[in-house]
């Protein structure tokens, strides 16, 4: 019996398809890495509100035309070229539970937290290039929010959440995309409007001198990593089912790391621009547990 001839597929076509499933394979696997756009646009907006003039006017010279809601979003645009590609790890740091963060293991690679002090000395370095010191700020945006969100100071084995399966009805992702942003595009609001909320919260003020540090910021990720791992299991797939009461928890955190990220990222760019009102700002408290 004669096997059925199959139709010859073009050499072009051919290639194309493997290109294009490549592509489809590398981005369906990647881990995320950084906080959602949208966090990144709301943190931005709650600094825009709390910036001196100074500040205000250091990023029209460095950045003009970038208020600080798109300035933050420059370094996840840059995730896809080459020449950027060293500055994946910037963005997130591996802590063991049972290490203190500055214990920790550090990376050859860098981390979010190292990344923070480079960009900041780098912004206050007035002998680098204007187009230097764009970068830093962009840079600084950026990880100040990231290193907010708590899974960016993440477990190792589970690369900070980006393997564990969350399924929520009929959409499926993971653990770390669900904290990025999941979470926040169930509420239908636009980041400006989101941003405008958090600060009518009015959330109590603190006192401690160490909330402008960036380790505490760390800390207090870490410190968040006992609830966002408490997300109930499905028995049979073993997925993460979360329920009405993780939901509203989540978004409770959530919503207190993007003010206080917001708040502090305006707080240390004031420091930095404009010193004399760097302390007028009201600081935010941690939420209770």
């Amino acid at each position: 019996m004669l096997c059925p001839i199959m139709p010859t597929m073009p050499r072009a076509v051919k290639q194309i398809t493997v290109i294009l499933s490549a592509i489809f394979l590398v981005s369906w696997n990647a881990p995320s890495y950084g906080f959602g756009s949208e966090a990144h646009r709301i943190v931005g907006h709650i600094a825009d509100r709390y910036t001196c003039a100074g500040t205000r006017e250091a990023l029209e010279r460095l950045t003009p035309g970038e208020n600080l809601s798109v300035a933050g979003l420059w370094a996840d645009r840059i995730r896809g070229d080459k020449s950027w590609l060293h500055a994946q790890p910037w963005h997130y740091m591996n802590v063991p539970d049972d290490t203190d963060i500055a214990d920790r293991e550090i990376s050859a690679d860098g981390d979010v937290l190292l990344a923070i002090e480079r960009f900041r000395a780098e912004l206050e370095d007035q002998e680098l290039s204007a187009e230097k010191r764009a970068n830093a700020l962009r840079f600084l945006v950026h990880f100040v929010a990231d290193i907010h969100q708590p899974l960016h100071v993440g477990r190792r084995g589970d690369l900070g959440g980006n393997t564990i399966d969350v399924r929520v009805g009929r959409d499926k992702t993971n653990l770390h995309a669900y904290w990025d942003s999941y979470a926040l595009e169930q509420v239908v609001e636009s980041s400006g409007a989101y941003a405008a909320r958090l600060v009518r919260k009015g959330y109590p003020s603190e006192t401690d001198g160490r909330a402008m540090e960036p380790v505490t910021w760390a800390d207090e990720s870490k410190e968040y990593r006992d609830e966002v791992y408490a997300c109930p299991l499905d028995p049979d797939s073993g997925d993460a089912v979360p329920d009405a009461a993780y939901r509203a928890r989540a978004l409770e955190i959530i919503d207190l790391r993007l003010y206080q990220a917001g708040l502090r990222l305006a707080q240390t760019l004031n420091g930095i621009f404009c010193s004399a009102e760097a302390g007028s700002s009201p600081r935010p408290a941690r939420l209770s547990h």
